[in-house]
């Protein structure tokens, strides 16, 4: 599922990271998923600005992620992890920002 486009790559939304948004946008919203949660997730990355994490903690998702490195971008409450691919990115996951302000 193609939500964006980033560097002139097609950014793709993996069903892991769609069930992960759409269990914590209903966590926050009395039980209730986005009824379109593919719109709603692409509206929200369309808004993200890329966040580059310290050496500490990008040092630690490395090490969680088995060397995997990730692209972080957020808009407000919520975190975009992305890897990229030979021809795309893939969006692994949808997390809660907890530090948002």
């Amino acid at each position: 599922m193609e939500i964006a486009e980033l560097e002139g790559k097609k950014v793709v939304l993996t069903n892991h990271a769609l069930c992960q948004f759409s269990d914590r946008y209903a966590q926050l919203n009395e039980d209730q998923a986005p009824l379109e949660p593919i719109r709603v997730i692409a509206t929200l990355f369309k808004e993200a600005d890329e966040k580059k994490l310290s050496k500490m903690a990008r040092l630690k998702r490395l090490l969680n992620n088995r060397g995997v490195d990730a692209r972080y971008f957020i808009f407000k409450n919520w975190r975009f992890v992305l890897v990229e691919n030979d021809e795309s990115f893939s969006v692994v996951t949808i997390e809660r920002n907890k530090f948002a302000a």
